[in-house]
């Protein structure tokens, strides 16, 4: 099995000018002033890196794919199983048993055949942390959807070394949480993923605490609007270093500054 499998686009990704037929699938995005060609185009250029294809990941890759992102890596080594369809809506019952990854890989590029998908297959761990850092360097933005701390403390280790903007979406139960976090040139100083869960510990996950099926789609969602809104604005994004929270029984919801811990071991 390669470790890396392309999908590639139809179109030239560095083009500097839309296509007719891109012209009429984005022109509701193109009509709004805060996007317009320039932001359509710079969604065109961006290069996304998604780790984990699972609930979070349903309901923001075909966001992502709809709006234009024009390179899309997938990375998830797991294959669907059927206590995934409860909340994991990209997939249906005929998947079970292929990989995510491809499974996903497939959908997007239905939705919009302009865009370039990326495979990764292999497992995202610590033995595999130098390949994927020298991967994660090509790519803009690493949105974490992943369901345990190791793999999202190894995302934030990797962001850090890398200097690169760290978005991360997880669900559990009713509650949704995101995280956002700058890294740009080394600017540590709203914190870190490890700055807020200093020594997690995997007690509650989906198995043994159940999930809504709504709050994974909505975390996805969420993630969608925030990861297209730093594409456009860059450093002038207003969100870096921000925890929200939003709890679908209650409706309550927050948006939590971040900010560093002295002692923390992944960002001093």
């Amino acid at each position: 099995m390669k470790f890396c499998k392309k999908v590639p686009s139809n179109n030239n990704l560095t083009a500097n000018v839309l296509g007719g037929e891109e012209l009429e699938r984005y022109s509701r995005s193109i009509i709004l002033p805060q996007i317009g060609i320039e932001g359509q185009m710079a969604f065109k250029n961006a290069k996304v890196f998604v780790l984990g294809c699972g609930g979070v990941a349903s309901g923001l890759l075909p966001l992502l794919a709809s709006s234009g992102v024009g390179v899309i890596a997938l990375c998830d080594f797991d294959k669907i199983e059927l206590s995934n369809l409860q909340r994991q809506h990209i997939y249906k019952s005929a998947d079970i048993g292929g990989f995510k990854a491809s499974k996903c890989a497939k959908l997007i590029k239905a939705i919009n055949g302009n865009i370039e998908v990326n495979i990764y297959k292999g497992k995202f761990n610590e033995k595999s942390f130098t390949k994927y850092k020298q991967i994660i360097q090509n790519y803009d933005v690493i949105i974490d959807t992943t369901d345990t701390f190791a793999s999202r403390s190894l995302a934030n280790k990797i962001c850090i070394e890398l200097q690169k903007p760290l978005f991360g979406g997880a669900a559990i139960g009713f509650d949704v949480q995101i995280y956002i976090f700058n890294n740009l040139g080394g600017n540590f100083g709203g914190g870190c993923y490890r700055c807020i869960f200093e020594n997690p510990q995997d007690t509650q996950t989906c198995a043994n605490s159940g999930v809504f099926p709504p709050s994974p789609t909505i975390a996805g969602s969420m993630l969608c609007g925030l990861v297209l809104n730093y594409i456009l604005l860059g450093k002038n994004f207003a969100f870096f270093n921000t925890l929200f929270t939003f709890n679908l029984l209650s409706q309550n919801q927050k948006a939590i500054a971040i900010k560093k811990d002295e002692y923390c071991v992944a960002c001093k």
